[in-house]
């Protein structure tokens, strides 16, 4: 319908050959389905790929062609390929606007031959062969961008005994971060208020906080992923809330960590760290390789479980192909790889198992033991104690309290800081129903002993009081509108693990009354072990 109204009502009057008419008619139809086509690929490329792409120093040219349409491109190709090869098939209709193609040809010799058979099966052989063509031509790109076949022939030896470079050096104490003022506002939400805060060279900053309160949105705003509502952010001299020129320079000496990763899925482990070096700094591509696979190295090598099995072996690696933690490791050597003098992580081990978390967390302590500048929004309160060089406390959208580790953590001065840090020693369950969750109630336990690195036996004598005196003893006894609360706390300084419960109702001991099974098992994991029970008030403190 396209053809025949373009040729007989939109040209009707005018003077133009039929293959014009021809070529614009199926130009406009197949632009506007692979218009669609990419429009949804493009489309579909998670958004942090810009942003990583961004953190690096690319633009946004650079980022599209060099991370995001390679990525959308394996996506948008087989659909291509078969609008390419249906749009050749509709070709057949250019015959109704007076055009001997290969199928009105062969209607003509039919009509003077009376061969019915032998022009048709001709015609269908040539459009075979063109399609087939058309096929093995972008199946070829289509294996070009598969990242399961693009493998290096060849790949290098993995380096040895190399150290995680630490960024350029410079004076220490030098001043690279100054915020003024800064705010961020979402709408009707402003995580960010009034934040003013210097980072000197050589300083570890853990910023710490309860969720909300604005800790991740000022990273962001660091190197303007985020763009400040108000405010005044000046990194290594330069004003960044100017022009993009001098934010790509300054991005490419300010590394950005991201908490899920970030990786670019289209490139191996290897490529991903060279990427930048090759493409913004000049980088020769053997040095950068070179370079690459001493990062990737040296990071696997950041806790002794791992010197055997360093990430050099998965530099040819697909980040799919990658455990949580390895790739968290990839994404601090991509970010190591540009020389930065500042490096920026967003909770780093959030997304991760314990185990995985000790291997980032060991590679980040190395860093800061080598003195990189950085700042890590973080949850773990270890780390926070062990390699920050000050904490930062953020509450409601600015920098509450700021002090080191022993002030802020031990000693804090100001009422919400001491409330938050003594949250974080104590885990307080209420039960106000039997229908409780009791595996996340498990789960939560779990967790709290191995934030706090507790050994697997207390670990499991909490499990042991929480099932055998709360739910097996108390929770059953439990009137309607009656709430059991559970605190646990660990002290650091006395080494003291404690297990307190609090309930209502008539007074009932739970190590003497209930369950007979159960009141051995409890005996049995408490022999040796301090308890109290107050029975006028139905309150029992078990140390474990």
């Amino acid at each position: 319908m396209v053809l025949l109204v373009l040729y007989f009502v939109v040209f009707g009057s005018v003077r133009i050959r039929p293959a014009a008419v021809g070529s614009l008619t199926f130009a406009i139809l197949f632009a506007v389905t692979v218009s669609g086509i990419l429009s949804a690929g493009i489309g579909g490329v998670d958004k942090g790929q810009w942003e990583a792409a961004g953190a690096l120093g690319f633009g946004r040219a650079g980022a599209f062609f060099r991370v995001i349409l390679p990525q959308a491109a394996g996506r948008m190709l087989p659909r291509c390929k078969g609008k390419l090869v249906s749009m050749l098939k509709q070709t057949s209709m250019v015959g109704y606007i007076s055009i001997q193609d290969l199928t009105k040809a062969g209607d003509i010799i039919r009509s003077r031959t009376y061969d019915a058979f032998f022009p048709l099966a001709v015609t269908a052989a040539v459009y075979f062969a063109v399609s087939s063509l058309i096929l093995l031509a972008a199946g070829r790109v289509e294996l070009r961008l598969d990242p399961r076949r693009r493998r290096l022939a060849d790949p290098p030896a993995p380096a040895r005994d190399q150290a995680v470079p630490a960024g350029p050096s410079g004076t220490p104490g030098e001043e690279l971060i100054r915020v003024e003022h800064l705010q961020k506002s979402y709408g009707g939400s402003t995580p960010l208020r009034d934040v003013n805060a210097v980072v000197r060279r050589g300083e570890v900053i853990a910023v710490i906080g309860p969720s909300g309160s604005g800790k991740s949105s000022l990273l962001r705003c660091l190197n303007r992923l985020e763009t400040p509502t108000a405010g005044r952010i000046t990194v290594l001299g330069r004003e960044l809330t100017g022009g993009g020129a001098e934010l790509a320079a300054v991005r490419q000496r300010m590394g950005m960590v991201f908490q899920s990763f970030q990786l670019f899925p289209h490139l191996t482990a290897l490529e991903n760290v060279t990427l930048a070096p090759i493409r913004l700094r000049g980088l020769p591509p053997q040095q950068a390789a070179a370079r690459g696979m001493a990062l990737l190295q040296a990071a696997a090598r950041g806790m002794a479980l791992l010197q055997a099995v360093g990430l050099g072996e998965k530099a040819h690696k697909y980040p799919g192909e990658m455990s949580g933690g390895q790739q968290q490791r990839v994404a601090i050597a991509r970010a190591l790889a540009m020389e930065p003098e500042i490096l920026l992580l967003d909770e780093p081990t959030s997304n991760l198992d314990p185990a995985s978390a000790g291997e980032v967390l060991s590679v980040i302590r190395r860093l800061a033991a080598q003195g990189m500048t950085m700042m890590v929004v973080t949850h773990e309160m270890q780390f926070a104690r062990e390699a920050a060089t000050r904490v930062f406390y953020m509450d409601q959208g600015v920098l509450y309290e700021e002090g080191t580790p022993a002030q802020l953590l031990d000693a804090p001065r100001r009422n919400r800081t001491r409330a938050f840090v003594q949250r974080l020693r104590v885990l307080h369950f209420a039960i106000d129903s039997p229908g409780y969750d009791f595996i996340a109630m498990a789960q939560a336990l779990q967790q709290f002993g191995e934030k706090h690195l507790l050994p697997r036996r207390r670990v499991e004598g909490l499990h042991h009081a929480f099932e055998e005196i709360a739910a097996a003893n108390i929770v059953p006894r439990l009137a309607p509108g009656q709430t059991l609360h559970i605190l646990t706390e660990y002290a650091e300084s006395a080494d003291r693990l404690e297990m307190r419960f609090l309930w209502g109702g008539a007074p009932c001991n739970p190590l003497e009354e209930g369950e007979p099974l159960s009141l051995r098992l409890v005996k049995a994991f408490l022999a040796g072990s301090r308890y109290d029970y107050a029975g006028g008030e139905n309150r029992l403190t078990v140390q474990i």
